[in-house]
């Protein structure tokens, strides 16, 4: 071989080796699974650049980019678990822009169910504010919707989903709550805590009244609290009226018990003895 052929392959086998990664068999595996998960990246951020939401998320879309960057230069430095990871981050960060209106939508759905369900419970007529303000912001989530601001659109919904939630709780505590006081009042009522311990009784109608007038005003946190206080009250006059007939039944049994008649004892006089 001439020097001159020798000189040729050594650049051809330079130029071969310098374009191509040689891979060990036992790097195969992960190399491949590498490979696909940046191919996946590529895959979903070509779908997020056509999704409505690219606009007002092209921040996340930059960070979709640099992940895929990143991950694609840890790939040829070998350093294949990084680069999975980063590929990785680079497909939530373009799935949460392909998938930001799904979100959205859903919220939307939610918030109305929960908005039907304090309806049907009567919250329209004594937690008309609050309703107000939910059914506010699914109609400003929906306008967003039209202008493709999902961002602004996902917060406002959010805001009324969390409220009419919290609304819906509140109202499942007190009514479980009031509901529990009455059937405490009427076993009080039953063991005549009426007649025997009247001010204790008087407190638990007390307290159930406020209750019922806290659930009126849409006060439901108010109402569970006076609810239980009821509960509790009601308890305490059960035991009350308890030990005041147990007093009462034994009073009646001493006074109708008989009286035994006193012996005087009789006194025999001593006598002498006979001289």
């Amino acid at each position: 071989m001439s020097i001159r052929s020798a000189i040729l392959l050594l650049a051809v086998f330079t130029v071969f080796t310098g374009c191509s990664k040689v891979i060990r068999p036992a790097d195969k595996p992960i190399y491949d699974k590498t490979v696909l998960s940046i191919d996946l990246a590529k895959a979903e951020i070509t779908a997020a650049e056509k999704a409505p939401t690219l606009k007002e998320l092209y921040g996340t879309y930059s960070n979709a980019k640099s992940f895929l960057v990143a991950a694609e230069g840890l790939l040829e430095k070998g350093e294949y678990v990084k680069a999975i990871e980063t590929a990785n981050k680079s497909v939530d960060a373009a799935k949460s822009i392909i998938e930001l209106p799904a979100i959205v939508q859903r919220l939307i759905d939610e918030t109305e169910r929960n908005l039907q369900l304090a309806k049907e419970v009567g919250m329209d007529k004594t937690a008309g504010k609050i309703i107000q303000e939910v059914n506010n912001s699914i109609v400003d989530a929906q306008e967003n919707v039209r202008k493709n601001k999902y961002e602004a659109a996902k917060s406002s919904v959010s805001r009324g989903l969390a409220a009419i939630k919290k609304a819906n709780k509140d109202v499942e505590k007190a009514t479980g709550e009031l509901t529990k006081a009455k059937t405490a009042l009427a076993e009080a009522k039953d063991a005549n805590a009426d007649k025997l311990a009247p001010e204790m009784y008087k407190n638990i109608e007390e307290a159930i009244k406020t209750a019922a007038a806290s659930m009126e005003k849409a006060e439901f946190t108010q109402a569970a609290d006076s609810a239980a206080k009821a509960y509790q009250l009601a308890n305490d006059a059960i035991v009350k009226a308890k030990e005041e007939a147990l007093k009462l039944q034994k009073k009646q049994e001493n006074v109708a018990a008989p009286v035994s008649p006193v012996r005087t004892p009789v006194v025999v006089p001593e006598t002498e003895p006979k001289k």
